[in-house]
């Protein structure tokens, strides 16, 4: 098990699969990321949830960027969902590209969905995020 300076134990572990995204949110930023061209293969995901569910880590989130921009997206959550030991895997996303793709990640193994949502106002929507309103509305 890890724990963290506080001396509690680490149960969720956040795998960012990919810096792309098709929105430009304020909040959104990119710690220690040199060159977000570079991408971990679906296999190297994979291992490394296999890894820290080891260390009785229990939930998964994939973030990003967008993670639903990841063409593997489907493939990378079936084969974390497969591992043993994971109690709950989930995902963050802004919610633009769900509504082609929530039955099929909740059919290979997704849990939760957490939408990034930041205005129900559809024009600060916009200047926030550059997309359009029902777009995220349509993926929820």
């Amino acid at each position: 098990m890890i724990y963290d300076k506080y001396g509690r134990p680490v149960l969720n572990l956040r795998i960012s699969i990919t810096q792309k995204c098709d929105k430009h949110c304020p909040y959104c930023h990119r710690e220690g990321e040199t060159n977000p061209s570079t991408v971990m293969s679906v296999e190297e995901i994979v291992r490394i949830a296999k890894i820290a569910l080891g260390f009785k880590i229990s939930r998964i989130k994939i973030t990003g960027g967008e993670p639903l921009l990841r063409r593997e997206i489907i493939e990378i959550v079936k084969n974390i969902a497969q591992l043993e030991g994971l109690k709950d895997l989930s995902i963050t996303t802004n919610g633009t590209n769900l509504k082609n793709l929530a039955k099929k990640l909740k059919a290979a193994g997704l849990n939760r969905v957490n939408i990034s949502l930041p205005s129900l106002d559809p024009e600060t929507y916009h200047n926030l995020m550059g997309g359009n309103f029902k777009d995220a509305l349509e993926g929820i």
